[in-house]
């Protein structure tokens, strides 16, 4: 009954943004690059003290928070997902500056390797870089 009434709850389902054009377009244009920002990412880091695995890992999901967020219809919705790859980070013992690096070669990959399609990505990475603690 309890459980009954969780699922019925509109509060716990947030209103979804209706998708636009520009978050379709980013959408497509990302997934066209993606295998290319992965490998231009590992390029970059490779010698920076993250375990390839890790690297993937982090570079995985936080691909999929990028296409599950256009796919909702608003890159804001990445945040959650940012905060998980960063605790997935932590976890296995990759500290915070390698983090930081992790955003900052991703979102040289991605300036490199996207176009204006790419505008909700780019200006994403921008504010979560600009918003990251200095160490």
């Amino acid at each position: 009954q309890v459980l009954e009434g969780l699922l019925r709850s509109e509060a716990l389902v947030p209103r979804l943004a209706d998708r636009d054009p520009a978050s379709q377009a980013a959408l497509d244009h990302y997934r066209d690059r993606q295998g290319i920002l992965a490998h231009k990412l590992w390029l970059e880091l490779k010698d920076a003290g993250i375990r390839p695995a890790d690297l993937q890992t982090a570079s995985h999901f936080l691909a999929q928070g990028i296409a599950a967020a256009l796919s909702l219809g608003d890159i804001a919705y990445l945040g959650e997902d940012l905060r998980w790859v960063g605790q997935l980070l932590t976890n296995y013992g990759v500290n915070h500056g390698s983090l930081e690096a992790f955003l900052r070669a991703y979102q040289g990959a991605a300036r490199a390797n996207l176009d204006d399609r790419a505008t909700p990505i780019l200006s994403w990475l921008d504010q979560m870089i600009a918003l990251a603690p200095a160490d």
